[in-house]
Parts: C-alpha cells; sequence; structure tokens
C-alpha cells in the first residue's frame, strides 16, 4: 500500500493562562483554516477543554480559533478570536493552548437597556427578540421581548447583559399583532445618516439613544410607515362563466389555519402562504390580507396594510411590497398509509404530495411572486404609502406527453411581466417569477417505490398567470426501471396572455388570442393571434364558437392570424387551436368574445343616499351620526353613536374605515368594518352588529363617481333665479317641476343671513357653488313652494376646504374635492366629502335618488 500524504495533529487546548496547566470548559470551539472550517466542540456537547484538528503532515497554516464561552446568548455567552500558526509535521502532534480569562473576559463588560414600542401595534411574544450584534470578536447577545417596554416606564425596558466592550450593530425582529393579521419584520442593519452602532462601555449601563437631525431617538422605539392600498385578483373568464374554475380560488392563507402553539396562524404565520412583502437593505416586513376569491364574481377584492419599521425612527430606502402568491389546492394527504392534514401548507405538500390526494383537475401547488418595477422609495416613519396591487389573470393548462420513458412531478418555471395599458386601462409595469407543480404528483419524501409505482406518460400542469408576455420552461423527473432519476429535456415556450383567458399550450408550441370588439362599425369582433413554436411549422389553425368548427388554415400557415366574429356572438366562448407535425398533441388559447358597451346615454343617475356621512379619506372628531359612515382613510371618534337612527333591516355596513378604526366611549348601532386595525376601549357597545376586518366598499371607485358626479352637476345650464340681497339674504327661485339649477359663488356665504330656496314638490334644486373655498356661520334656512332637505343637493364643483361652525346644513353637501371642518352644528341629509374633521351630528333625512335627463 502506498501512501501519499500523512497526517499532522494539533492537540487544541483551554486554560487560564498561557500554559493551560488549569483547563477550561467552553461551549464551543470553530477553526477555519485554509483547508476548511470544523468545530471542536458543538453547543450541544458543551464542557470540554480539549480538542483536535487534522492537517496534512508538514504544512503550514494559519488558524482562526474562535471560542465560544458561557450558556445563554440571552445572558452570558462570550466569544473570543485567536489567530494560531499550525506546523504539525508528518505523524507529529503539536500542542496549542488557547488562554481564556476566568470569567470569560473579567471586568471588562457593559450592558445595554432600551425600550421598545412600536406605536400602534403590539410585539408579540416569545417570538419577538433584539440583538446587539457583530460585536468585538463576533460577540453578540440577544434578549426575548416579553411586552411592550415603553420609553416612560425604565423599569421594564430590555436588557442586554454581560456585553465585551465595544460596537455593536443593534436590530430588532420578530411578529407584530395586527389585528386578524400578523406582520413578520426585521429593521435594518443601519440607519442613515449615521450607523446604527452603539459602544459598550466597561462596567456601565447604555440607553443607545443616538441624536440625528430630526431629534435624539432610541433604537426600538418606532412610529412605523405603512404601504398600503387595494389588491384586486380578477379572472374575467369565471365571472362570465360562473362553472369555470380559476387558480385563484386555490390560494393558500396561512392565518386562516389557526395553530395552538403559534400566533396568527401555521408553524411559518406570516412567514408562509399568500403575502405581501417589502425589503430595505437586510431588513423586511411580510404580512398577509383578508378576502378570498369569490366565484361569484370571478374575483378577491380587498385592502392591505403593511407596517415597516425604522430602526431609531429614521427615513430609510424601501422597494414597494412585493405580492407573493401561493397555491395549494389539497387540505390532506396519504403520509405512511394515514391520511393526514396539510393546512394548504406548501412546504408539507411538496414533500408529501400522494397521487391518490392529487386530482389532475383540480390539482394546484405553486408560488408565483409579482414586483412592480423600478420602485425603491424614502419612506418616512408615520407616514401612508399607497401602492395597489391590480392584476386580471388567466389560467395556464401545460400538457405533457413523454414519448420515451415515464416522469413525475411535472414542472413549469416562469418569468416574465407586462408594460402598458392594463385590463382597466391604466399604465401598468410589473415582472414576475415563480414556479408550479403538476401530476402524477409523488411528494419527495414519500416512500420510493411509490415513484415507480406511479410513473406515467402523460401530465398536467395548471397554473395562473397575470396579463403579460411570460417565457415557461417545462421540466419534470423521470423515474428510471431502477428506481433512479433524471432530466428530460422539455422546450420551453412563450405564452402571451390577456384577460381572463384559457391557455393550454405545449412544451414548444403555445397560440396567443386578442379579441377586440369593432363597435364603431358595429358589426363584427376582431380576432388577431399568433403561433409559438419555434421553428416547427404549423399544418392546421381552427377555432370553435357556439359548438361549431372553422378552420383557418389546414397546411403551411403563417403563425399570425386574424378573422372577425359577428357580435351576434357577444358573450359567448371561442377557442383557436393549432398543431404542428412536429409536435405531438394540440395548443389551445380561449376567451369570451367582447360586446360594445351601449351607447352613453345623456340622462345620469343621482344616488346619494345610502350613506350619511361619506368620505373618500379620514373623518376625525366624529360624535353622533344616526345613519351610515363611511370613510376611505382612518376614523377616530369618542363619546358618539352612529346608526342609532337606521332601521333594524338596514345595518349592513353601518360603520365602515378603510384604513384604522379608533372608537372611545359609544355604539355602534350595526356592522363595523376597518381595513388595517381597530381600537375600542371597553366602553364602546356593539348593539346590533359586530367588527369585521375588510372592506365592502371601492372607495377608489366610489370616489371616481362622484368626483363624475359633480362635474356633471356642474356643467347643467341654470335654469332658476338667484338673488343675492344687501341685507345678507340669498333668494333662490325655481319654478320646474323636475329639475332648479341655481349657480352661486362661495363667496355669497360669507356673512349671510338667510338662505331661501322655494322651488315645486317633488323637484330637485341643485346649487352649484364655485370657489376654491366656502365659509358657512350661523345663519338660517327657510324652504317654501313644497321643497324640503331632501330635494336640495349643494354641489361644491371645486372647492378645496369647507368651514363651517354653528350650523346647519338642510340638504344634501356634494364636495368631493373638499377637506371639511364643521363643529357644533349638524346635517339633515348627507355629507359626500373628501375629509371631515369636528363634531357635527348627522341626521337621516337622505336625498331622493332621481335620473338627470338635461
Amino acid at each position: 500500500m502506498d501512501f501519499t500524504e500523512t497526517v499532522g495533529v494539533v492537540r487544541i487546548r483551554f486554560g487560564t493562562d498561557s500554559t493551560c496547566a488549569t483547563p477550561v470548559h467552553i461551549n464551543r470551539a470553530d477553526v477555519s483554516t485554509s483547508q476548511g472550517f470544523t468545530s471542536l466542540n458543538a453547543s450541544s456537547r458543551p464542557g470540554r477543554s480539549m480538542g483536535y484538528y487534522l492537517m496534512p503532515g508538514g504544512a503550514n497554516l494559519t488558524a482562526t480559533i474562535t471560542t465560544t464561552l458561557g450558556t445563554s446568548v440571552e445572558w452570558d455567552t462570550i466569544t473570543l478570536m485567536h489567530t494560531v500558526e499550525f506546523h504539525a509535521g508528518p505523524d507529529e502532534i503539536q500542542d496549542v493552548c488557547i488562554p481564556v480569562p476566568t470569567g470569560g473576559g473579567g471586568s471588562s463588560l457593559g450592558e445595554i437597556r432600551t425600550p421598545l414600542q412600536v406605536f400602534g401595534h403590539s410585539v408579540i411574544p416569545r417570538f419577538s427578540y433584539v440583538w446587539a450584534a457583530d460585536g468585538p470578536q463576533s460577540n453578540q447577545r440577544r434578549t426575548y421581548v416579553t411586552g411592550t417596554a415603553p420609553e416612560n416606564d425604565p423599569s421594564t425596558w430590555l436588557r442586554l447583559p454581560n456585553l465585551v466592550t465595544g460596537d455593536y450593530a443593534l436590530f430588532s425582529e420578530g411578529l407584530l399583532d395586527f389585528g386578524d393579521q400578523q406582520v413578520a419584520f426585521r429593521t435594518s442593519g443601519g440607519a442613515p445618516p449615521q450607523s446604527n452602532r452603539t459602544t459598550v462601555i466597561e462596567g456601565q449601563i447604555i440607553d443607545a439613544r443616538q441624536s440625528f437631525p430630526n431629534g435624539e431617538h432610541y433604537p426600538f422605539v418606532s412610529h412605523p410607515a405603512h404601504f398600503q392600498g387595494n389588491i384586486l385578483l380578477y379572472d374575467r373568464y369565471v365571472e362570465n362563466h360562473p362553472a369555470a374554475l380559476s387558480s385563484l380560488s386555490s390560494l393558500s392563507f396561512h392565518t386562516q389555519w389557526p395553530h395552538s402553539d403559534y400566533p396568527g396562524g401555521t408553524v411559518r404565520g406570516p412567514h408562509g402562504g399568500t403575502v405581501l412583502a417589502a425589503t430595505s437593505s437586510n431588513a423586511y416586513s411580510r404580512t398577509s390580507f383578508s378576502g378570498r376569491f369569490q366565484s361569484a364574481q370571478g374575483k378577491l377584492a380587498t385592502t392591505y396594510s403593511l407596517p415597516v419599521v425604522a430602526i431609531y425612527d429614521q427615513p430609510e430606502q424601501w422597494k414597494v411590497p412585493v405580492l407573493a402568491l401561493k397555491y395549494v389546492s389539497e387540505p390532506q394527504t396519504i403520509i405512511g398509509g394515514q391520511v393526514r392534514d396539510t393546512n394548504y401548507d406548501y412546504v408539507e405538500l411538496l414533500s408529501y404530495a400522494h397521487p391518490d390526494m392529487a386530482p389532475p383537475a383540480t390539482y394546484r401547488l405553486g408560488e408565483l411572486r409579482l414586483s412592480q418595477t423600478a420602485r425603491v422609495t424614502t419612506v418616512h416613519p408615520g407616514v401612508n404609502y399607497t401602492q395597489d396591487h391590480r392584476y386580471c389573470f388567466n389560467e395556464v393548462r401545460l400538457h405533457y406527453t413523454a414519448s420515451n420513458g415515464a416522469f413525475i412531478n411535472p414542472v413549469a418555471q416562469v418569468t416574465g411581466g407586462f408594460n402598458g395599458p392594463d385590463f382597466e386601462g391604466n399604465e401598468a409595469r410589473y415582472i414576475g417569477q415563480g414556479g408550479f407543480y403538476g401530476t402524477p404528483a409523488v411528494g419527495l419524501s414519500q416512500p420510493s417505490e411509490l415513484f415507480l409505482a406511479r410513473r406515467a406518460t402523460q401530465g398536467l400542469v395548471s397554473f395562473a398567470l397575470p396579463q403579460g408576455a411570460w417565457r415557461v420552461s417545462p421540466g419534470a423527473t423521470f423515474v428510471n426501471e431502477d428506481g433512479t432519476f433524471s432530466s428530460g429535456n422539455v422546450p420551453s415556450v412563450d405564452v402571451t396572455v390577456g384577460c381572463g383567458q384559457r391557455i393550454d399550450p405545449l412544451p414548444g408550441l403555445a397560440v396567443s388570442i386578442s379579441p377586440e370588439a369593432a363597435c364603431q362599425s358595429g358589426n363584427a369582433t376582431t380576432i388577431t393571434g399568433s403561433v409559438n413554436s419555434g421553428d416547427a411549422p404549423i399544418d392546421r389553425i381552427w377555432y370553435t364558437l357556439a359548438g361549431q368548427l372553422f378552420d383557418l388554415c389546414t397546411s403551411n400557415c403563417l403563425k399570425d392570424f386574424s378573422f372577425n366574429v359577428p357580435l351576434a356572438y357577444a358573450g359567448a366562448a371561442i377557442t383557436v387551436y393549432a398543431s404542428s407535425p412536429w409536435i405531438q398533441g394540440v395548443a389551445s388559447a380561449s376567451d369570451t368574445v367582447p360586446s360594445c358597451p351601449p351607447p352613453e346615454s345623456a340622462c345620469f343617475q343621482v344616488h346619494l343616499s345610502d350613506y350619511n356621512l361619506f368620505l373618500l379619506g379620514d373623518y376625525s372628531g366624529g360624535h353622533d351620526v344616526q345613519g351610515r359612515v363611511a370613510a376611505g382613510g382612518n376614523i377616530s371618534m369618542s363619546d358618539f353613536s352612529v346608526g342609532a337612527g337606521l332601521p333594524a333591516s338596514g345595518i349592513a355596513n353601518t360603520l365602515v374605515a378603510g384604513q384604522s378604526l379608533s372608537l372611545s366611549r359609544g355604539g355602534v348601532w350595526g356592522d363595523a368594518w376597518y381595513g388595517n386595525s381597530l381600537t375600542t376601549d371597553p366602553s364602546v357597545v356593539f348593539p346590533r352588529g359586530g367588527t369585521t376586518r375588510g372592506s365592502p366598499i371601492d372607495f377608489a371607485a366610489r370616489g371616481a363617481e362622484l368626483r363624475k358626479l359633480s362635474s356633471q352637476l356642474a356643467s347643467l345650464p341654470s335654469n332658476s333665479t338667484t338673488t343675492l340681497e344687501s341685507w345678507g339674504g340669498i333668494m333662490l327661485q325655481g319654478t320646474d317641476p323636475q329639475l332648479n339649477v341655481f349657480q352661486v359663488n362661495a363667496s355669497a356665504f360669507t356673512g349671510a343671513k338667510l338662505l331661501s330656496i322655494n322651488a315645486p314638490t317633488g323637484s330637485l334644486v341643485v346649487i352649484n357653488i364655485s370657489g376654491n373655498s366656502a365659509t358657512f356661520t350661523g345663519f338660517s334656512h327657510t324652504f317654501s313652494g313644497g321643497i324640503d332637505q331632501r330635494g336640495v343637493l349643494f354641489n361644491f364643483v371645486n372647492a378645496s376646504a369647507i368651514k363651517a361652525h354653528g350650523y346647519g346644513f338642510w340638504g344634501t353637501v356634494l364636495a368631493p374635492y373638499a377637506n371639511v371642518s364643521f363643529s357644533n352644528g349638524s346635517f339633515d341629509g348627507g355629507i359626500y366629502a373628501l375629509s371631515l374633521t369636528g363634531n357635527a351630528e348627522g341626521h337621516i333625512n337622505a336625498l331622493i335618488d332621481r335620473d338627470i335627463c338635461p
């Protein structure tokens, strides 16, 4: 036997001095050289004072030995680093002594004590902690959070004790309580313009405060910013064909599956399932959202709010949130012959999927990350940033056929995106990437004999992609006769999808279509499209419509096509097919024949009766409102009552806050909704309803409707008489039995003494008020001719500010651009505005709905 290399041995001992005559037991020791890394003593087996390192005999190595003393990183671990030269000869033992001071560093220790508070949120104990890391010789300390430790109560402050003196980086991570959702967060490793490194001083307790241009701040006291906005995941095909299946119905949300040991859902809480995630350097924040896909409407529509916690409460650069979709269709699988719950867990099903619990038609398993491109913003503490996520999805069914061999777990990796006018006509730009698994599905942790028994020559991967152009890269695990695995070379395919389409591509062959209604001609819809087959020729293109088959080409086909369909088929499903002599199977794409919208009527509807108070932004200082209240922003009310004037049959959506809802000392006489967070005290009661997180209102859409209505009303010609008296009277005289329109400048109401309205019973009075601001103080109203407040509409055409004090509006106010300040007064009717601050009372005398046909 020939030996080409001999071994030298380094015996490493740990003692109280350079002789190591008195051994010191260590927690762990790691050795790093150019030959690699090894651990002499794992922390799972502490208490040794000696270890051995094997090296090439006769070589010279520079070694870094990292020694850890103590038992708990929360209390007393100390890390020491030594550089040693190893030079053990062949078959020699080199002795190395590492001196370890008794007590792990003597008295040169210090401590950090600091508050922790995230305003508006509770930090969940056991799952949250703070770190002092990256200290001298890699020393660190961690402490678990037991609850909020406010700045004004030092007895509760967090302790990071027994720290070797020097500089440390501070950060925190864990979970925030956020209503029925949880937020997983980590703060960044730096806070511009200064580093967040804190100096520990021997024998001292420091509070880690630092000075910034905006004052002194503690590292873990934060007024979080929020990313917020609307979420719309839409599948138009399901809306038009209610029996159709969408992968969106298989989205997994871990927070809906409670686990007794873990707040916020399963083991990973907000770390698993569908989430929104924002990042900044090594910081992150992620949470989920309420709402689920509704097949009847073909959409999931909701709102979200994602807190961003910044170290030292300073501005930071953050990427806008990524929407990470997780698809898991199966609640159960088979493990060891027993049916087990998966709790719709992606990792669980990836490991233990069973073909008997994976029906090909409905099986979904995958993930897709969608991010707005080139969107990095400076995030300031306490500021809200709006970023909507609105996508229209298409269903893709990728078919696999193996001519040689058999496979399991077909997979489709996708990359792509979109740039241009989206399905709603808005400019959109996003990219995406992900991966999806199909059938036959056999989890990688299942017994190997199951791989052989359930391999197949045909497979299917089904998934959803939003509008855009995508590269789909198929793959599969081929199972050989001896049970070994191999991978097949499967060609990729490019697909372009629109909104609500059904695409059935093959590896290397796909059809894309784009229907456009030719509404101007009024007689046909044009269907354009293309076939993507690489170098493969196309020998046939055809389509089916209303049970009939129509050939477009039967040999040597061009890959681009176009044809017309009569508008009589509007709403019907159309499917275009293509085949190639080089590729086994048929590819297809389906869509719905579009219809032309009806000609826009000159008439428009005035519908301002559903809410006593409707705001697109915030409502603060609220007091008593007899009817429904809704605000797209935050609502804050104290000593209040809402909805007491509603009938018992009309308590739905009594109080709706698109963002945060804060209530104190009062009652809500119906159902309450909140988008982000709910804060109440024990005195708040809900005699006829309860609270739900979410939003039943699309505030953005309703805001657009209100602004359009205000513009339409402003364009109405005046047909009535306005007289401004010198003594302060505003006299309005109308005689039309249907509609009386007045034009009044906002300045006329400043210092007014009387507003007199004379108009017929049952008519509508529209008072178009122009001017950037308006003031209403202490004057009276009179009605004559039969008109009352249910027929009066104040339309503030362009006002951005309205101030009312000691005044009563008799009628409904439409001011979609105005911030209203209204105190010590009331309104008999409704207010539809941008925001409202003040304690004005609302009484139910809703404007009568009607159509106006000028």
